[in-house]
């Protein structure tokens, strides 16, 4: 090994070339496979909060076959604070929750936002989460 001459400076360069290239690809690979954040849409207010909750109903195939899962909705609310109208976003697993996400929340009601003192319609993201019930004691 002694005996061999240094590589050229154009093999050096194409080297440290393929390897940075090498690097960037991995790191774009484990970047892409993370999983999807929810995006703020520009939008949404941030600044209303719920009044009144009601909680949602389970639905009860979901509850036979102990699935649990997230619904996140956004929220149109009026000057009064009702909800004028609702749509799902996401929901995990698809479809399984959102018509019980969409009857709980058509019923809340929120503080509505204000611009310059008076109350304004507004536009929020409400997560909504489904754990699995615990299973009722069995009488015995």
């Amino acid at each position: 090994m002694l005996k061999e001459s240094l590589p050229s400076p154009a093999r050096r360069i194409a080297g440290g070339t393929l390897v940075a290239s090498l690097v960037l690809g991995v790191a774009f690979a484990a970047w892409a496979t993370q999983p999807q954040d929810v995006v703020q849409r520009p939008d949404l207010d941030v600044y209303v909060k719920r009044v009144s909750t009601e909680t949602p109903a389970y639905p009860e195939a979901a509850r036979e076959q102990r699935i649990s899962g997230n619904v996140i909705l956004v929220v149109d609310v009026a000057e009064d604070g009702s909800v004028a109208s609702a749509e799902v976003e996401r929901s995990e697993p698809a479809g399984v929750f959102d018509e019980a996400a969409l009857s709980a929340v058509a019923n809340w009601k929120f503080e509505p936002a204000m611009k310059g003192g008076k109350a304004v319609p507004s536009r929020v993201r409400v997560p909504i989460a489904f754990e699995i019930p615990p299973k009722a004691p069995e009488a015995g």
